[in-house]
């Protein structure tokens, strides 16, 4: 539609960065995932925008080149592929995981609670790592 009406060929949709009082905008990963799958198909590949994730301190990423992704609490890793300046010496530049987080109204209720608890112990008795509670808390 975009292509036939407005001459207009999306190239990349961006997930909205994690910035304060914009949590209503972004999207989960898992989320920006279906939409990418759901788009598969319908256009020619030329034609089909990838959905990309900014993710801090390491740049724009497709929503599919996650390293590991954890839906309950809502935490994806991301890795990179390249080094900077001041990384030229850092032998774990390219492994080092990048956490992003995913809107905490998109989590299941046990990663919701998970939240609430600060890295109390959910339900179901797994732990939230305490690097949620300090991510998410906003300031205090």
């Amino acid at each position: 539609m975009l292509l036939d009406h407005a001459k207009i060929m999306p190239y990349y949709f961006y997930m909205c960065d994690m910035i304060p009082n914009a949590e209503h905008w972004r999207t989960s990963v898992a989320e920006a995932q279906d939409l990418q799958y759901a788009l598969l198909g319908y256009m020619p590949g030329f034609a089909t925008p990838r959905v990309v994730c900014d993710v801090p301190f390491v740049g724009k990423r497709w929503v599919h080149m996650l390293k590991d992704y954890d839906r309950t609490k809502g935490i994806s890793y991301w890795t990179k592929n390249y080094r900077t300046g001041i990384e030229d010496d850092d032998p774990d530049a390219l492994t080092r995981q990048y956490p992003y987080y995913d809107p905490i109204y998109t989590l299941p209720e046990e990663g919701q609670q998970c939240v609430a608890r600060g890295s109390g112990q959910p339900r179901r008795g797994s732990r939230c790592p305490p690097e949620i509670a300090v991510s998410r808390s906003g300031p205090r």
